[in-house]
C-alpha cells in the first residue's frame, strides 16, 4: 500500500475530512509539536498503525471517570502515592491523572516511561517539568 506523509499540520486537517483518504495519508509524527488542536493530534496518532499492526487512540481526557475513581481510593491513604504509568505515549493520560490527583489534594509523585524512554514528571510552580534519567529537560 503507497502511503504520502503529511509533514502540514492544516494540509493534513484538511485530508482528514474525507474519511475514505484518511489511510493513505499519515501525519510525520516528528512534526506532532507543530499540531495545535485536539482532533489533529488525534487523528495524527490514531493513523498510525504500529508494527505489531495496532493504532494509537489517545485523546485527553478518555479515563476521567477512571482518574475520579483513583482519587477516591487514593483519598484514604496518609502518605504521598506514586503512580508509575508503564506506556505513556503522549503522557496525556498521566498528566490528566496527575492534574485530578491535583484537583483533590492528593500528594503524589508521577513516573511515566515507555519502550524506549523513562521520564520523569515534577510540578515546578505553575508549570510541569519533564526529565530523564540523566536529568536534562526533555
Amino acid at each position: 500500500m503507497l502511503k504520502i506523509v503529511i509533514s502540514s499540520p492544516s494540509v493534513f486537517r484538511k485530508l482528514m475530512k474525507f474519511r475514505r483518504l484518511r489511510p493513505w495519508f499519515p501525519f510525520d509524527l516528528s512534526r506532532l509539536h507543530q499540531v495545535n488542536d485536539e482532533s489533529t493530534f488525534v487523528f495524527a496518532l490514531q493513523a498510525t498503525r504500529l508494527p505489531n499492526g495496532t493504532c494509537k487512540t489517545t485523546n485527553s481526557l478518555r479515563f476521567g471517570e477512571l482518574d475520579d475513581a483513583i482519587c477516591q481510593h487514593a483519598a484514604n491513604f496518609s502518605k504521598p502515592i506514586s503512580v508509575h504509568d508503564v506506556a505513556a505515549s503522549d503522557g496525556i493520560t498521566t498528566v490528566n491523572l496527575s492534574d485530578a490527583l491535583n484537583r483533590h489534594g492528593i500528594d503524589h509523585n508521577v513516573v511515566f516511561s515507555d519502550k524506549f524512554s523513562n521520564l520523569y514528571s515534577r510540578r515546578l510552580g505553575l508549570s510541569r517539568i519533564v526529565y530523564d534519567q540523566e536529568g536534562p529537560l526533555v
